[in-house]
């Protein structure tokens, strides 16, 4: 959460609008909210042995509510810099956080779910610490020139 807190903190620090802060925390979100429903499904079997039904029951459900946070992740991301103008670095993370995201649903199968290992939360990690640096660049690289709102 540190990474986040200073994420907002710099951006604050940037005169960054309101707005642009609650929607990237949408964004942190609904990507946070993404991978735990994928991370849950290592305990399914523990939760139907003891009649424990997470949202949602089954993996194929909860990859597909997995799949539509991170859907609304990308959303918010991209409404971010359109409601703040950070820059074209910033463009390029979404794209990149985007295809990240999407590749991780590649990789994990209703039937399969052996590759939800530290490997997937390893790409979770670059992604925030991608997105974090990436951004914070973008803005300071706008801040200078005064194009950042």
């Amino acid at each position: 959460m540190l990474i986040t807190d200073n994420y907002f903190l710099r951006l604050k620090e940037q005169n960054i609008k309101p707005k642009s802060q609650l929607l990237l925390g949408l964004a942190v979100l609904f990507w946070l909210a993404g991978f735990d429903v994928i991370y849950s499904l290592q305990d399914h079997e523990f939760d139907q042995e003891r009649a424990l039904y997470s949202i949602p029951a089954g993996a194929a459900s909860a990859l597909c509510l997995s799949s539509l946070f991170h859907l609304a992740t990308a959303v918010f991301l991209a409404l971010v810099e359109i409601s703040a103008h950070i820059g074209v670095i910033y463009w390029v993370t979404c794209a990149a956080v985007a295809i990240v995201l999407f590749w991780e649903h590649l990789i994990v199968a209703p039937n399969d779910l052996s590759r939800i290992d530290m490997e997937f939360f390893d790409l979770n990690a670059y992604v925030s610490l991608g997105d974090f640096l990436s951004t914070l660049a973008d803005v300071n690289l706008n801040s200078s020139a005064g194009t950042v709102e």
